[in-house]
């Protein structure tokens, strides 16, 4: 295989010279493909759907994380469902929480990114705790109480598709605590809106407060992606900016102000 493609519909798509395979094994419940590309460093794919590049991760990573966190004063424990990647644990450390709840249904994902990624050993920290399981079936036992949520799964496909239910978004909000927040990723706006308007509708029956919101993800399908803020408590264009981490490469209080106006405007 010299060309790793990933079509978005029947007649487009993105494609990626392969330079170096790194790793290329089914896992119990995936195809996990790291591989390397001379423009965009390792490549991180899951059942053939992109999940990062070394190249353009941060856009992702920092928009998944920081909106919600900056807004909360003291964010003592954070839950991340998928992220086994380790990047939005990376960002989420950042803003100083005193324990991360990380639930990633596959071992060899954090493994592997262990081994091959600058930021794997956030694995290691302290504050960190690795939960290998489901996590629709870890927000329905858990006894825990979250500041925020922020769930970093892949598409609604595969071991996925449970993440994307109405039990679940329940669940999700019934281990959050009054004043939390959580965030999802929420797939194109060009070429996801069905998954949008259900994800929408859902939320919305369950928090006061739910929006859209976009950042640019270059190697994403469309090149925007979605994420969508749910509370019942802090509304991310009135809310107060507590803190924003320094060495940011793309957010900022303003980029903040503009991706959730945009958001309001599609």
């Amino acid at each position: 295989m010299k060309e790793f493609r990933e079509y978005h519909t029947k007649n487009s798509g993105i494609f990626f010279k392969i330079d170096k395979v790194i790793y290329n094994k089914k896992s119990k419940f995936q195809k996990i493909f790291l591989f390397e590309n001379k423009n965009f460093g390792k490549i991180l794919t899951l059942d053939g759907l992109l999940m990062l590049t070394e190249k353009d991760e941060y856009f992702y990573h920092e928009s998944i994380t920081h909106p919600a966190l900056s807004l909360i004063s003291k964010p003592e424990k954070i839950l991340v469902i998928g992220g086994g990647d380790g990047k939005a644990i990376y960002e989420i450390l950042k803003h100083n929480p005193k324990e991360i709840h990380v639930v990633e249904i596959d071992k060899e994902v954090i493994e592997i990114s262990k081994k091959n990624f600058k930021w794997g050993n956030v694995f290691e920290n302290k504050k960190v705790k690795i939960f290998i399981d489901d996590g629709y079936e870890f927000v329905k036992k858990t006894k825990e109480k979250y500041d925020a949520i922020i769930v970093d799964s892949s598409d609604p496909i595969g071991p996925a598709k449970k993440l994307y239910r109405k039990e679940f978004y329940l669940n999700l909000k019934n281990v959050l605590k009054k004043k939390g927040i959580l965030v999802m990723q929420a797939e194109s706006p060009i070429y996801h809106k069905k998954i949008q308007r259900k994800i929408y509708r859902e939320l919305k029956k369950i928090f006061k407060i739910c929006k859209f919101y976009f950042s640019p993800v270059p190697t994403y399908p469309s090149g925007i992606w979605s994420y969508i803020f749910c509370s019942d408590f802090y509304d991310p264009l009135k809310s107060k900016i507590k803190r924003i981490p320094k060495n940011l490469k793309f957010y900022s209080e303003k980029i903040h102000k503009a991706i959730f106006e945009i958001g309001e405007n599609l």
